[in-house]
């Protein structure tokens, strides 16, 4: 079985850097943003996992717009059944995270779509 999820609504998706949270971006920063290390959220609702789910592959898909040197990214699933959105930079930092996580050294040009692993993750949950 494959099932593909969006994202739902503008507020299940932001970013974050030092004290500043817009959960209202349409683009998001990966690496250093005005000398933070910047974090984006997306969250994807009304995704049921049934109990014992074998889960054999997950991938993320994020469209790449623009890039500034050699920016890495890690990607994390928040450690809960439902976990909601957050609403500013501590919920945010606050959020328990998965063990697993996929780091991602992007080197492509812009204008490309990348799909990152999210298998282990997932399987976690």
């Amino acid at each position: 079985m494959e099932d593909t999820y969006e994202i739902a609504a503008q507020a299940d998706d932001g970013n974050w850097y030092g004290s500043t949270f817009d959960a209202s971006a349409y683009g998001y920063y990966v690496g250093y943003y005005s000398s933070n290390l910047a974090h984006a959220f997306f969250r994807w609702d009304n995704v049921i996992l049934p109990p014992n789910a074998l889960i054999s592959a997950a991938v993320v898909r994020i469209y790449i717009s623009a890039k500034s040197g050699s920016p890495y990214s890690r990607l994390y699933m928040a450690d809960a059944a439902d976990p909601v959105a957050p609403t500013n930079a501590t919920e945010a930092n606050a959020v328990t995270k998965t063990t697993a996580y996929t780091q991602h050294n992007y080197a492509g040009t812009p204008a490309e779509w990348i799909e990152i692993d999210a298998t282990a993750m997932i399987q976690e949950l």
